[in-house]
């Protein structure tokens, strides 16, 4: 009830891509998309869905749900970096079957690492499978983040996710011992930085 979700979702809408302007960029040739990457909690999904639908105009943006089997099976990677806002949760990530068998397929046994996502995303001709973990997105949040950082393989997955901003929204930070190093992982830089630095966020932030 504090305005964590009105408040990202204003912030997409105040960054969408202008009207024709395409939503896949190159970088190095990788797959680079202008959408947010939104990474909830399975329990927020239907909440999330309900505020969008409140607080932006829906019929004007393409919105790609990955929650289910299905959308595996119904979209492409180009839907993924033609999208203004794509949605999925760490459960899905994690523990959708038709998901795992998906990517296994497609990286062919190499294992499941920023460089052999990297490697994929670059091959030719584009591939057409998709794969959240491949893409360069534009922006990633994490609803509900201190629930991430207390779950080991929740961690593993998002650090698998090359985006350029990253944003965790959290009511109830853990700021007070070890799990505050988990704020690091919001950072460009993936090693420790100076202890102070650590200090002055947590301070300011």
């Amino acid at each position: 009830g504090q305005g964590k979700t009105c408040t990202a979702l204003r912030l997409v809408s105040s960054t969408l891509r202008r009207n024709g302007e395409t939503g896949r960029v190159s970088a190095k040739d990788q797959c680079v998309s202008e959408a947010s990457l939104l990474v909830l909690p399975l329990n927020l999904v239907s909440q999330w869905r309900h505020e969008m639908n409140k607080f932006l105009r829906t019929e004007r943006l393409r919105i790609v749900w990955f929650v289910q089997g299905k959308d595996v099976r119904n979209h492409t990677m180009d839907d993924l970096c033609e999208a203004d806002v794509v949605v999925t949760t760490f459960d899905f990530l994690r523990n959708n079957k038709t998901y795992q068998d998906h990517v296994e397929c497609a990286l062919k046994g190499r294992p499941k690492e920023r460089a052999s996502l990297a490697a994929w995303s670059r091959a030719r001709p584009r591939r057409r499978e998709c794969v959240l973990e491949a893409v360069v997105w534009k922006r990633i949040i994490v609803d509900e983040i201190h629930q991430m950082f207390d779950r080991p393989t929740h961690m593993r997955i998002f650090l698998l996710f090359r985006c350029r901003a990253a944003w965790g929204l959290s009511a109830t930070p853990s700021l007070d011992d070890e799990r505050a190093q988990h704020l690091y992982s919001l950072m460009t830089r993936e090693k420790a930085h100076h202890p102070n630095l650590l200090a002055a966020l947590v301070a300011r932030a």
